[in-house]
């Protein structure tokens, strides 16, 4: 074993030992002779007919015991193995994530390849991620493993040795040429043809290897075209990347280079609905000087159906675009392209006869918050000891029922009560009234205070809710958590009366959030979910009036061009987005229309989709 031990690099020699004996140990369950010879194999290269006798297994074994190593999708599981096989198999997984962080100092380029063909061996290469066709199975292995079955997106930290230079020397290690092996990268990173939507932003953090902005940026021709020809699932993963970067930041400068603007370009006029959608709000945050060349290139040159796209994008740009549109018209030769530049010019037309006329608001009313006098601590000492009474009575009354019925079959015998009980005597009532008192002053900022029973004792008899000085404040400090993610205004108008909310307008509310602790960008931006967005218990089930509405929208236009996709949307939420449909229903809100929404709505007035063509 010493012998063995010291064909592995000197730094973390022992650690790095015993790691990849806890990765084999598990193959013991399989033949016990396995475990030495993939040790031997991986270290020195020696006993390479064991990746083959592995692999001509069959089985799915190896999966089992290595806890469904390398999969890109669900997760394994432990039903049927004992209790001493899944101790090897949690060793197993526990060592392989341990084995990724420091990886490139822990192996040389060559054992890491050899541990990644054992991976596949292993599970008989059922697990394979398939990713790109060009990606070896081995290095899908070792990047699906290692970035998602066993580690967590926030762990990148400790991946200081991994880069794509590194990766790539692991490709080149293995006969890839600079060019392929650079393919191969990029296959592997946004390639998930074989994938539902369910899984583009799976393996994204893999973007954050420090170096892999300056990789693009050396290699960026290259990249571009290889992009290019990804599947349209490969091109949304790598768009959803992309809308979640700042493009104005220097650091993101290699996306707004010539390339990186021409593949954008290109995917925003891609025949493909859902790559179209996503490209399309990138185009606002690149050059409008490059956006317009590549416009106008597409618009000579392009296909049919790119050149109908590229007149509607060029429409948005404004008067820019006029004399480009009449060159292309003057040219074109195919009536339907015709038919699409004369609508853009007429777009621009009425546009410029629009006019821009601004938008007078009346100043925002500053609301007024009063503070709860300190009867609030005996009033919270009281309830607490009406709510304990009343969980115990409760308990009390189950406890009864239950032995009133004993020994009768058909009755099911209740506990809850009994256990919600327990559960509210563990509570410490003196921690709990100090902590429920910082929380209704605005200075709950205890992450550790149990908040479970807080709305509950608070709201008891609507004692400390009828207090005069009580408001909206302090019911939005009763339902948002310190984390700060969401609100419930469905709760929240419960807790308070109708004369504390119902003439606010939207600007007021994003006050109210600010104050109790939203940053003032995630207030906004909350306010305009809640309109934008179709959520259940939303704000805009309650404020519905015209002008409490459109002053937000018209302080913070942006929303509404994410609506309509003329900027991207960075939320990551994949089951709502801001839709061009709530936003028409927010512009008809607003007493003139701003000139900037004309394009896009003359664009859904031509466009297919019946409901928003009569909407717009």
């Amino acid at each position: 074993m010493s012998t063995l031990k010291s064909h592995l690099p000197e730094t973390w020699r022992d650690a790095t030992f015993e790691l990849l004996t806890q990765y084999a140990t598990p193959l013991r369950h399989m033949d016990e002779s396995y475990v030495q010879s993939v040790l031997t194999y991986i270290i020195t290269g020696d006993n390479p007919e064991i990746v083959a006798t592995l692999h001509a297994r069959n089985d799915n074994k190896g999966i089992e015991l290595t806890g469904n190593m390398g999969d890109y999708r669900w997760g394994s599981s432990d039903w049927g193995l004992s209790k001493e096989v899944k101790k090897d198999k949690n060793r197993c997984v526990t060592a392989r994530g341990n084995l990724y962080n420091h990886l490139f100092e822990r192996l040389t380029p060559e054992q890491i390849v050899r541990y990644a063909k054992t991976m596949v061996a292993i599970t008989c290469e059922k697990n394979n991620p398939q990713f790109h066709d060009s990606v070896p199975v081995w290095f899908a292995y070792l990047l699906s493993d290692a970035f998602r079955r066993v580690n967590n997106p926030n762990e990148m930290a400790v991946k200081k040795s991994w880069s794509l230079v590194n990766l790539l020397t692991l490709l080149q290690s293995e006969d890839a040429d600079e060019s392929t092996g650079i393919q191969q990268i990029l296959g592997a990173f946004f390639e998930r043809k074989n994938d539902s939507s369910w899984y583009n932003d799976g393996m994204l953090h893999i973007c954050e290897l420090p170096d892999f902005k300056d990789f693009l940026a050396t290699h960026q021709a290259l990249a571009c075209d290889f992009l290019r020809t990804l599947s349209a699932r490969g091109q949304v993963v790598f768009l959803t990347y992309l809308k979640k970067q700042d493009l104005s930041h220097a650091d993101n400068a290699v996306f707004v280079s010539p390339a990186f603007t021409a593949l954008v370009v290109a995917l925003a006029l891609s025949d493909k609905k859902t790559v179209r959608e996503l490209a399309t709000p990138l185009l606002g945050g690149l050059g409008n000087e490059q956006t317009v060349s590549h416009l106008s290139e597409f618009l000579s040159n392009g296909t049919s159906k790119e050149r109908t796209n590229a007149c509607d994008y060029l429409a948005r740009l404004g008067e820019t675009a006029r004399p480009i549109l009449q060159n292309a018209l003057a040219q074109e030769k195919l009536k339907s392209v015709q038919t699409a530049i004369t609508n853009a010019l007429a777009r621009l037309d009425t546009a410029e006869q629009a006019g821009d006329t601004d938008i007078e608001l009346p100043p925002m009313a500053m609301p007024e918050i009063q503070t709860l006098s300190e009867s609030i601590h005996k009033i919270l000492s009281e309830n607490f000891d009406l709510v304990y009474e009343r969980y115990q009575k409760d308990a009390e009354e189950e406890q009864a029922c239950n032995e009133a019925h004993k020994g009768d079959k058909n009755y099911y015998k209740s506990t809850w009560r009994q256990h919600g009980f327990k559960s509210f005597a563990k509570i410490n009532k003196e921690s709990f009234i100090k902590n429920a008192c910082d929380a209704l002053k605005g200075n709950g900022k205890n992450s550790q205070f149990n908040r479970d029973y807080l709305k509950e004792v608070v709201n008891f008899n609507k004692t400390i809710s009828n207090l005069p000085e009580f408001g909206l404040y302090h019911a939005l400090l009763l339902d948002t958590h310190p984390s700060h993610h969401w609100v419930n205004w469905d709760d929240v108008f419960n807790f308070c009366k109708p004369e504390h909310w119902q003439d606010l307008e939207l600007r007021q509310f994003v006050y109210y959030l600010e104050q109790v602790g939203f940053g003032s960008e995630k207030a906004n931006r909350l306010i305009a979910e809640n309109y934008l967005e179709g959520r259940w218990s939303s704000l805009s089930d309650f404020i519905m009036d015209d002008d409490k509405i459109y002053p937000f929208f018209v302080e913070n236009p942006e929303f509404l061009e994410k609506a309509f996709g003329l900027l991207p949307n960075k939320s990551d939420n994949r089951y709502y987005g801001f839709t061009a449909e709530n936003a028409i229903n927010i512009l008809g809100k607003f007493p003139t229309l701003p000139k900037i929404f004309i394009a896009p709505l003359l664009e859904l007035a031509l466009g297919n989709q019946k409901t928003l063509r009569f909407q717009s």
